[in-house]
């Protein structure tokens, strides 16, 4: 799909671009999985948290916990979860957590109603807001659950006082029924089991074509790539589905919540090309020290797919980044999408092109009414950040394809 020119390099050329691709691959990815420590202050329109503003209307709920280890709030808004500690507060927590709960409508709701869970020892406090419907819902949903634990207490006690053992063995296995989600979420298998079959799948399917060695380096590298993005997504406090692999399309993971910026966009989108270029690196190396040439085709292979993925066009992951330097780029993603569309005629580009064409118009036209508002609001800093970081793992992953393109043509 992407033509590439074979290049020769000097090795001692090719070798400092090695080292220079590399520390900017991980450079950023340290630096996107930094914790944000940004002040958080309150005031009549709404939470501050750094340069974003969350208005009251926006609040849906609040988790708060307090003790030997300080205070942590989880707060639930229409556009995701924010998540932040009192080292980030300018006042008491717990002035904060009233006026939250005060200017934003909130009742008492069930401890363990909200997304995701707060840590609590013993002697700690801990307690949860929502809105009155949210609250009301919960506590339905809490007291369903127990009537519905009671029937079956009693009905266990039916069985056992009629000593019908096979009713009674057919009790158990119910009862183990019910037990196995509590486990496969004990085990957090709800998020292993998808990946793992997934990837079996798209193993089989790849090996059908091109060998089983071929099909398990591929999808390693496109696991790496989505690690990178997952890794991201968690340490912004964001939600995300199992990584689900999808044969001969790739492989995807979901955000479940909205991200609060373009610039938590750009980071989280970085993440996966950024791990995949060090993935593909680390190929380059291996066959430097051992001659493989399957390390040199997996590397290959590894610098092509993630310089393809930088095309500036959403829902590739360049699109969402150049989001924080110009949404204007995804005119030249969207142009060389659309040539890539034409000349190779490959569906899924001609989904690609149709999913970037709706955010440009949605964007362009402002009317998107899903997003924060200063959502594209990003400071010079961080736009000349991103752009170098944009177009030097651009410029790193092209200039590697073309040369271990060259070198496996030498080789032949």
């Amino acid at each position: 799909m992407l033509a590439t020119q074979a290049l020769s390099l000097d090795p001692l050329l090719l070798d400092g671009l090695v080292a220079a691709g590399s520390v900017l691959c991980a450079g950023m990815l340290g630096w996107m999985l930094r914790r944000e420590e940004q002040l958080v202050t309150l005031d009549a329109e709404g939470m501050r948290c750094g340069p974003r503003l969350l208005p009251w209307a926006d609040v849906h709920g609040l988790g708060y916990t307090r003790g030997s280890f300080g205070a942590l709030f989880r707060v639930s808004t229409r556009h995701g979860v924010v998540s932040f500690r009192d080292e980030q507060l300018d006042s008491h927590p717990d002035n904060v957590s009233q006026r939250i709960v005060r200017e934003a409508g909130l009742v008492p709701a069930p401890v363990g109603s909200l997304a995701g869970e707060l840590p609590a020892g013993p002697g700690d406090t801990l307690a949860e807001w929502a809105t009155p419907e949210a609250a009301a819902a919960a506590r339905e949903s809490i007291e369903q659950e127990q009537a519905e634990a009671d029937e079956e207490a009693a009905e266990d006690t039916r069985l056992k006082g009629a000593g019908i053992g096979l009713a009674a063995l057919l009790a158990l296995l119910f009862k183990f029924g019910k037990l196995v989600p509590a486990a496969l979420k004990l085990l957090n298998l709800g998020q292993i089991l998808p990946t793992a079959a997934s990837m079996g799948i798209t193993v089989w399917a790849y090996a059908q074509f091109w060998g089983a060695d071929f099909a398990l380096g591929f999808v390693a590298l496109i696991l790496v790539h989505e690690l990178g993005h997952a890794a991201v997504m968690q340490r912004k406090g964001l939600r995300t589905s199992p990584i689900v692999f999808v044969p001969f399309v790739g492989a995807l993971i979901a955000v479940k919540d909205q991200f609060r910026d373009a610039m938590v966009e750009s980071e989280t989108a970085y993440g996966g090309p950024a791990a995949g270029a060090l993935a593909a690196t680390a190929c380059y190396v291996g066959w430097r020290l051992t001659g493989q040439e399957y390390l040199l085709h997996m590397a290959y292979v590894g610098f092509l797919l993630n310089l393809f993925n930088l095309l500036p066009i959403t829902p590739l992951d360049g699109g969402r980044i150049v989001t924080a330097v110009s949404p204007l780029l995804w005119i030249i993603g969207l142009l060389g999408a659309a040539a890539l569309a034409f000349t190779s005629g490959h569906p899924v580009l001609v989904l690609i092109v149709i999913l970037g064409a709706l955010r440009a118009w949605k964007t362009w036209r402002a009317d998107d009414e899903h997003l924060p508002p200063g959502y594209y609001d990003v400071t010079p800093g961080q736009r000349a950040l991103m752009a170098v970081a944009y177009f030097g793992l651009a410029g790193y992953l092209g200039v590697m394809t073309a040369a271990v393109l060259g070198l496996g043509a030498a080789a032949v």
